[in-house]
């Protein structure tokens, strides 16, 4: 049986419908990559995208999803694969 992970990145922006649909595409683009559900707030500035697939897919596609982030967002990828490995 295929184990699947989730994995909830919190992004720094919640305005730019040009940036979310870029981050939204780069997960997307993963094969094995199953896209849950988009949440953008402008007030807040931030977007929320659940996403679940295999650990080797969702990494992938974190690593992807985090191009052009800052550092302590791929220190917290990071984390998500140290965490996934647990599991394996």
């Amino acid at each position: 049986m295929q184990q699947l992970v989730e994995c909830v990145p919190n992004f720094s922006e919640g305005r730019d419908s040009n940036k979310i649909d870029l981050i939204v595409s780069e997960i997307k683009s993963i094969s094995g990559i199953s896209l849950l559900d988009v949440s953008s707030g402008v007030d807040t500035n931030r977007t929320v995208v659940t996403f679940v697939g295999s650990i080797p897919s969702v990494e992938e596609a974190a690593f992807r999803a985090i191009k052009g982030e800052n550092t302590m967002e791929r220190m917290l990828v990071l984390g998500l694969r140290m965490f996934a490995r647990l599991f394996q």
